[in-house]
């Protein structure tokens, strides 16, 4: 597993004194699987796109109407027509980059695949690194993408790529 710290410092002020608390953060970059006995699994993406509703940075499985259905409204405030599912042969799954003061940022489903075990969802998150020199859209974004699958029946792990481009 790689993994890309990040060390915070929080100034504290303890009468008249100043103190540095280093705080650590981890951030999951990518996982290591074994992807060659993974099977592929089909896929139909149902909406992606960069400015939803949804502001949290989230993954969902999801397997019910009434959760689809509070999915989708917490996506789409202002479109009311949710696609019609029948959860009894399909799953959906929605991921969430959440909210960002500008554009530049992406978040797909690249691939579902199938172990005797579990099934893994490929997803990447691209984002400008903080040596980006190009110039980023001024304005709201929450980026996401949702998609059908068949139905999953296992236990379903995330593997996550996180992405930093430098340049436009």
């Amino acid at each position: 597993m790689k993994s890309r710290m990040k060390l915070l410092f929080i100034f504290v002020g303890i009468i008249g004194c100043s103190v540095i608390i280093p705080i650590i953060t981890f951030k999951i970059i990518t996982f290591s699987i074994n992807t060659d006995s993974d099977k592929n699994i089909d896929f139909e993406s149902l909406s992606k796109g960069y400015y939803g509703d949804y502001n949290e940075h989230n993954y969902f499985i999801i397997n019910t109407p009434i959760v689809w259905e509070q999915v989708w409204n917490s996506t789409f405030s202002s479109q009311s027509t949710i696609p019609v599912i029948n959860f009894t042969t399909n799953t959906i799954i929605a991921v969430y980059l959440g909210g960002r003061v500008t554009g530049g940022y992406h978040i797909i489903i690249t691939r579902v695949g199938e172990t005797p075990t579990n099934y893994n969802v490929y997803v990447t998150e691209s984002s400008p690194s903080s040596t980006f020199t190009g110039e980023l859209t001024p304005a709201l974004s929450a980026p996401y993408h949702i998609i059908k699958t068949q139905k999953l029946t296992k236990n379903v792990s995330f593997v996550v790529t996180e992405y930093f481009y430098s340049s436009s």
